[in-house]
């Protein structure tokens, strides 16, 4: 199976969900496992069967500087458990969806965004509408934990070994964070290391509709939940 075909199984697949309000799709998975293309792509091809789509990626939902880095700056349990605000992702994106519309023209209303990173200071923002036909999309590293896991309508779960992520991560950001040598360090020893903190306290793939094997970028191995 190619890539094109493998998005096409997956879209098919989201397209039978019940309809009536939008529908949330979290692709999960190792940092580095090429979550953010996925879910792009993913995307796109939701598109081309017509149905409207908003891709969210959770690195719009950090927490300050000072809860992130609380824990120490090279500490992976403090990635892990500090960096995002997770309580904001549920609030102000998923969990108004799991209810009816709660704008007057029959839309609903949700926040994409709680903190802006770079300017380490909250962001205030009007909400986007989005219609009961959409596809909601969100991409990031640690979507099912407890207080999420129940929030998604159907999860992707983005498979690399740690070693494959742990290389791309570092070739990726090695010119923003000082080097090759630099990143890799940083990778192995905070980012992967959370990533193994997330996996082992919460076993995501099992609790994923579809596991995408990402080993091979051209020809991604799926496997689903049933059949």
């Amino acid at each position: 199976m190619n890539r094109e075909e493998a998005l096409a199984a997956i879209a098919d697949a989201i397209a039978t969900l019940p309809n009536g309000r939008p529908q949330r799709v979290a692709v999960n998975g190792r940092i580095a496992s090429g979550k953010t293309t996925l879910a792009t792509e993913l995307a796109e091809a939701l598109r081309v069967q017509g149905r409207p789509v908003l891709h969210v990626g959770v690195d719009g939902f950090h927490n300050p500087i000072a809860i992130r880095y609380r824990q120490g700056r090279a500490s992976a349990r403090g990635y892990y458990e500090d960096a995002y605000d997770l309580e904001a992702v549920a609030r102000l994106l998923l969990q108004p969806l799991s209810v009816g519309p709660n704008s007057g023209d029959g839309s609903w209303s949700i926040h994409t965004r709680s903190y802006d990173l770079h300017a380490d200071e909250p962001i205030n923002e009007p909400p986007e509408s989005i219609s009961a036909d959409t596809i909601l999309i969100v991409d990031g590293s640690f979507l099912l934990v407890p207080k999420l896991r129940r929030l998604w309508d159907y999860v992707v779960f983005v498979d690399v070994d740690r070693t494959i992520a742990t290389q791309r991560g570092a070739l990726r950001d090695a010119d923003r964070l000082g080097g090759i040598d630099v990143a890799s360090k940083l990778h192995d020893e905070r980012y992967q290391a959370a990533c193994d903190f997330y996996i082992d306290e919460n076993t995501p793939q099992s609790h994923a509709n579809v596991t995408w094997n990402n080993a091979d970028f051209r020809g991604p191995i799926l496997s689903f939940a049933f059949g």
